[in-house]
């Protein structure tokens, strides 16, 4: 696995700056909806490029591909997630939840990757993300990790603030996902 260079990736780009400050604001914006949106659409993006071997990271001033991967993305886990939202729902206990959430949480990663390799949609509805999450398992856990690592560092937040520390772990664990392939 590729950890330490999926910390840094986002360096070699020259203007890798200005996106992962744009990247902060938008992630600040993400409850208005579109910010959310436009932030899954970056990410799917992201892996597609560094599956193709492209480390530069995407440009935000292209809207439409953002909110059209963004809206596909959702879409897709809404549809391949919804079994699993509505057994936690109806769970009685606490530790089925749980162990709900974590597993929805480990779908997760198989579902970006499966919408950076331009899939169909209909494919979700084929094994194909199944598979995928079950040949990663570990990249996919250590991608949740980075992620869930990165936002509990309190104090680093304070000092360059919260949204450049998550969109910083969010792609960091874009990274991970795009070396499962």
């Amino acid at each position: 696995m590729h950890a330490p260079e999926s910390f840094v990736f986002m360096f070699r780009d020259t203007d890798w700056f200005a996106k992962v400050f744009v990247g902060a604001m938008t992630l600040a914006l993400a409850w208005t909806g579109i910010g959310g949106i436009l932030l899954c659409g970056y990410l799917v993006l992201t892996v597609r490029g560094l599956t193709e071997g492209n480390e530069i990271l995407p440009e935000w001033g292209t809207w439409k591909p953002l909110l059209r991967e963004g809206i596909v993305f959702l879409s897709s886990a809404a549809i391949i997630l919804s079994p699993l939202i509505g057994a936690a729902a109806l769970a009685n206990h606490w530790w089925v939840r749980c162990t709900i959430t974590i597993v929805a949480a480990l779908l997760l990663p198989s579902i970006v990757l499966h919408c950076a390799r331009r899939a169909p949609f209909v494919s979700f509805y084929s094994r194909d993300v199944l598979r995928l999450a079950a040949r990663n398992l570990r990249p996919a856990a250590a991608a949740i990790g980075v992620f869930a690592g990165a936002c509990s560092l309190g104090w680093i937040s304070l000092v360059i603030g919260w949204p450049i520390v998550i969109f910083w772990s969010l792609l960091a664990s874009t990274s991970l996902i795009a070396r499962m392939h």
